[in-house]
């Protein structure tokens, strides 16, 4: 089988190319762990954009979260790599997250039988560090951000031989997220715009691949958050890592000190646009998609709904797809949101025409 494919990026971690046919490995290793989530047609939604918008429900994984994708193939592949390489079984696996990767990462620790640590910023999420917990994976908490928790991962993992699986710098764990713009294209070969969160590039690179390696023509598109705004300006800036003048957009799974090597080779290898959204349009986004879709959306999650409507007339009257990545929004946050919304009228405002 010939699969068409983007420009190829590279990994800093053995300097492998990243390409379709790991999004390939990437799905057969899948298929009999995770079940693929539902991409569906949304009515309600596509009335409002005046657009065919579908949404990919990410949030119907097993740990709410399209993470768990990317870490069920870079733990096997760690798996792999050790009895290869040492002969007997991986020691375990460390990894530094704002939440959501690290619940991938305990998820599949516990699914393939592997000790796992993440380290997270003090303050992180406590809904997400409960169930990174509950999935059997150990919680660490080092410094005021995402920067100082990665540094203390890897010199953990430096210090006690385990592997250290990064959320932007892994190939496998790339070709994870890979497997979610193929699927998209798969069901709706017709789809025109795909429109992905941004936050670290992981998976506007992985499945923007994907997507492009099935179909070449479809644009694919990022929103990242005005607040985090990393990856943005890295892509502007060709590629190149720009450490961001700020970083403390609510939405944490946007968050992102320095955009990693190979996330933003695939960022610009596939992204043909990019938007900035505000943190007050990705808290309407979650409102709409309760409303619309009667699911439940973190900040992340939402930012796609949230890119779509900063498109405005871009998108009416075509076939768009977002990918709606994860539901692990805490109860004061929602509730808050939904307050805000009611008293504004967000929750019922019709946006034709603006």
């Amino acid at each position: 089988m010939t699969v068409p494919t983007p420009q190829a990026a590279t990994s800093a971690q053995g300097n492998v190319p990243l390409t379709m046919r790991h999004v390939l490995e990437a799905r057969r290793l899948l298929a009999p762990m995770l079940p693929r989530p539902p991409l569906y047609h949304s009515p309600g939604l596509s009335a409002l954009v005046e657009a065919e918008l579908y949404v990919k429900y990410e949030n119907h994984s097993p740990i709410g979260s399209f993470k768990a994708r990317g870490a069920l193939v870079a733990v096997t592949k760690a798996i792999e790599a050790a009895s290869q390489s040492r002969g007997r079984a991986l020691r375990g696996v460390i990894a530094s997250s704002t939440g959501n990767h690290g619940m991938g990462m305990a998820y599949a620790g516990q699914r393939l039988g592997v000790p796992v640590t993440v380290y997270v910023p003090e303050g992180a999420n406590p809904d997400k560090c409960r169930l990174i917990e509950q999935f059997g994976g150990r919680v660490a908490a080092r410094g005021q951000d995402l920067a100082t928790a990665t540094a203390a991962a890897r010199a953990a993992a430096a210090d006690s031989g385990m592997a250290y699986v990064d959320d932007g710098d892994d190939v496998w764990l790339q070709a994870g997220t890979g497997t979610i713009g193929a699927e998209i294209v798969e069901e709706q070969p017709e789809i025109e715009l795909l429109v992905l969160p941004v936050g670290g590039g992981a998976l506007l690179g992985g499945a923007g691949l994907g997507a492009k390696g099935l179909n070449p023509h479809i644009r694919v598109i990022g929103a990242a958050a005005e607040r985090a705004p990393g990856v943005y300006l890295s892509w502007q800036a060709g590629g190149k890592a720009v450490r961001p003048p700020y970083n403390d957009t609510f939405a944490e799974g946007l968050t992102q000190p320095v955009p990693t090597p190979l996330a933003m080779q695939l960022v610009a290898a596939v992204a043909d646009d990019m938007v900035l959204v505000s943190e007050d349009a990705i808290k309407e986004a979650i409102a709409l998609l309760l409303e619309h879709t009667h699911n439940l959306a973190e900040g992340a999650g939402a930012a796609a709904l949230a890119g779509v409507l900063q498109l405005g007339s871009a998108v009416k009257g075509k076939k768009v797809a977002i990918v709606l990545t994860g539901g692990n929004i805490t109860r004061e946050m929602l509730l808050e949101i939904l307050a805000a919304g009611a008293q504004d009228g967000v929750l019922h405002q019709d946006r034709k025409g603006q």
